[in-house]
């Protein structure tokens, strides 16, 4: 905290002050323009209000500029008055390590990290805003600028619905995967506001595997595809950035860790945080059939035969077994089973985050994919993107939504087969309003499913894990609400019917339903 300091003479000292915040409030009304999108009503589906261009130079705190690539449209036609948003996705650094602390977060940086403010001027790839920047943003960590329509009244019809661009590659960086919308008159929703799945992408999917049955792959991070299935996207980058290699079970960040050779199950991306201890391991079903047969898995064993509960995304389930064997009583890792002896080394669960949402939010982490090598493996889950009003009212009967995606299920290949491990859903995204809520509205931002494995006789397959719920931050209201954790996939092995998750865990959510709240305040006069 600044000392201040008296003026010499106090009489000048405050006509200056006074002449200041005359100057200052001149300018503000003459850049900002209340309402300049005016009243809108929304018709169609998957419209999209905002425009996204990448930045791609490094933005300084203090600084009144920001520079970003106009190639093909990307200035969105920039004005004086208009109203922008800047993020920072990623940037975070993690523990790069080959053992069970691969993916731990070692700084945040600037990932998560957003502000508002006005556009003064736009000269070629140059924006002059209004405001000093508050923080520091990071090209490298991939960092846009958004166009946010400031109405005077919004409403979206029923059967009407607004999302973001896809969260996607660009030159000069990457964008989309918001909604961000102001208006100064009420906001109602009859429709959807929504950015399911517009989030951190799924591990891609590819055909290379371990031989099944040469011994259990336990690494947590390679660079061959060979060892496991790849890492969901998160903070921390996404496929080569992972700079200890791309592929195998540690979950890095918020991204789902990739299953293990042979054909275990992908985790589930995340994004909030229940409060109770990551490890991983996601959270076991208790109500399901064949509870028992967690007893034998080795985690819970070193759990004191508890079954695991954590934050984040869920665990991907356990590798290829050939034969028809008792869950309930033959252990992980028997040879009895066959194939590669059903291993417990599926992709972790990505971790939960820490959100303050006045500061840093974030994507949902993409779901980690299955490890396959017979072309009958399906993309994980997506995860959330992020959804942002400031209105002083939100009405209506409809939906804000900013889920995980649901990991596809297996598909049947050429030969019609099925026998490919599953990969695991998103995780939730960010929903934040900075206005009232109506109890009329569903605001919902759960974590993806994880995906199933196809009926193929005896032999199965790990499914995926579940995605970790996201996070909701509200002013005031009580809507309902669902940030629960998404389910993990299943088997239809006729082998596994006695124990359909087959080492899958369901991703974690909050432990009770209610919003974050905090003072509502316009960021932008």
């Amino acid at each position: 905290m600044k000392t201040k300091i008296l003026p010499a003479n106090p009489d000048m000292g405050w006509v200056r002050f006074a002449l200041s915040v005359i100057l200052f409030l001149s300018v503000s009304f003459a850049f900002a323009q209340p309402g300049k999108s005016g009243p809108a009503t929304i018709t169609a589906l998957n419209t999209v209000v905002n425009c996204y261009s990448p930045v791609t130079n490094n933005v300084a705190s203090g600084s009144l500029s920001v520079i970003i690539n106009n190639a093909g449209g990307n200035n969105c036609n920039l004005e004086c008055g208009d109203l922008v948003m800047i993020y920072q996705a990623q940037g975070a650094e993690i523990n790069a390590v080959n053992s069970d602390a691969y993916g731990t977060i070692n700084a945040y940086n600037n990932s998560g990290l957003y502000e508002f403010n006005y556009v003064v001027s736009l000269a070629g790839t140059t924006v002059t805003v209004q405001n000093p920047w508050t923080n520091n943003y990071t090209a490298a960590g991939r960092v846009q600028l958004i166009k946010v329509p400031s109405y005077t009244t919004l409403t979206v019809n029923a059967g009407a619905s607004i999302v973001p661009l896809l969260w996607q590659d660009v030159a000069g960086g990457r964008k989309g995967g918001v909604v961000a919308i102001h208006s100064f008159g009420t906001v109602t929703v009859n429709g959807m506001i929504q950015a399911t799945s517009f989030g951190f992408r799924p591990g891609a999917t590819e055909q290379n595997t371990s031989a099944a049955g040469g011994g259990i792959v336990t690494a947590f991070v390679s660079t061959n595809s060979s060892d496991g299935a790849e890492k969901g996207e998160s903070i921390a980058g996404f496929g080569p950035e992972y700079t200890t290699g791309a592929y195998n079970r540690g979950a890095p960040a918020n991204g789902g860790g990739g299953g293990n050779g042979h054909n275990a199950g992908g985790g589930g991306g995340s994004n909030g945080n229940s409060g109770i201890a990551w490890n991983g391991q996601g959270s076991m079903c208790t109500a399901c059939p064949g509870t028992a047969a967690w007893l034998l898995d080795p985690y819970v064993i070193a759990n004191g035969n508890v079954l695991t509960t954590s934050s984040g995304g869920g665990r991907g389930g356990y590798s290829y077994g050939s034969s028809n064997q008792n869950a309930l009583a033959v252990a992980p890792s028997n040879t009895n089973w066959g194939g590669d002896n059903r291993d417990p080394n599926g992709g972790w669960g990505g971790r939960p985050l820490t959100i303050a949402p006045q500061t840093r939010i974030f994507f949902g982490g993409g779901g980690g994919a299955g490890d396959s090598n017979n072309g009958s493996n399906a993309p994980g889950g997506s995860g959330g993107g992020i959804v942002y009003i400031i209105a002083p009212n939100i009405a209506g009967s409809g939906s804000i939504r900013s889920q995980g995606g649901a990991a596809i299920n297996q598909i049947a290949n050429n030969n019609g087969s099925a026998n490919d491990a599953p990969a695991g859903g998103g995780g939730g995204g960010t929903v934040i309003i900075k206005g009232t809520v109506a109890n009329s509205l569903l605001l919902d931002a759960v974590g993806g499913k994880g995906g199933d494995q196809g009926p193929l006789g005896t032999e199965s397959e790990g499914p995926g894990g579940g995605g970790g719920g996201g996070f909701i931050a509200i002013t005031a209201g009580a809507p309902t609400q669902n940030i629960a954790g998404g389910q993990s996939g299943m088997t239809l092995s006729s082998s596994l019917t006695e124990f359909v998750e087959n080492g899958a865990t369901n991703g974690g959510g909050w432990t009770n339903n209610n919003c974050s709240k905090y003072i509502h305040k316009l960021y932008c006069p």
